[in-house]
């Protein structure tokens, strides 16, 4: 599986509090998604955006 690239990088929040983790490809955003413990509105959108985006349907350039 090839990877889709974001330019430029985009950043998402950490598990710890007041960080965030650059991220230069959809499958790391997705990854550190995964990870978060509370997932509210803003979570679901963007897991909505890295699904979107792994089927297709936008691209990683295209933001939300």
């Amino acid at each position: 599986m090839r990877l889709l690239w974001f330019s430029p990088p985009v950043y998402v929040k950490a598990k710890r509090p007041a960080t965030r983790h650059r991220v230069s490809h959809l499958e790391g955003a997705a990854e550190e998604l995964m990870s978060w413990d509370t997932k509210g509105p803003r979570w679901t959108k963007a897991v909505q955006s890295c699904v979107d985006a792994f089927e297709g349907r936008v691209s990683p350039q295209k933001g939300p």
